[in-house]
């Protein structure tokens, strides 16, 4: 079961991997995502919802473009499109929570706090080590 609902993710391109993402490239990624939806959520008055979707899209397309769908430490094999954009969202999410969360419209600060609660909840369940 999925954390968040979002629509499919597009067919992404497979380029040639030059080596996995290292968590400084997904942190990165992330942090650009994150200052997108910012910009876009208290600049110009998208729903955050719209822009995360689209960001978490642009930063699953560029680990998948990049990198070959893999990132260290997480498995050795290839992270499916769905992985990718619902990782990405939850990264997204983290850093827009330290970072422009204040500035945030009280819709928005509603669906960052719903998606850190289910988080928050989800983690318990899971025990240290386990890599579902």
């Amino acid at each position: 079961m999925a954390l968040v609902t979002m629509p499919a993710a597009p067919v992404l391109a497979q380029g040639a991997a030059t080596k996995p993402a290292s968590q400084d490239d997904v942190n990165l990624y992330s942090t650009m995502g994150a200052v997108s939806v910012c910009d876009l959520a208290v600049s110009e008055q998208v729903p955050i919802t719209k822009s995360l979707v689209a960001n978490s899209r642009m930063v699953a397309y560029v680990i998948a473009s990049r990198h070959g769908s893999e990132i260290a430490g997480v498995g050795s094999s290839k992270l499916g499109n769905e992985q990718l954009v619902q990782g990405s969202y939850i990264q997204i999410v983290r850093w827009v929570r330290q970072g422009c969360y204040d500035k945030l419209s009280a819709t928005d600060k509603e669906v960052i706090d719903k998606v850190i609660a289910q988080l928050q909840k989800a983690a318990p369940a899971q025990a240290p080590g386990d890599k579902k």
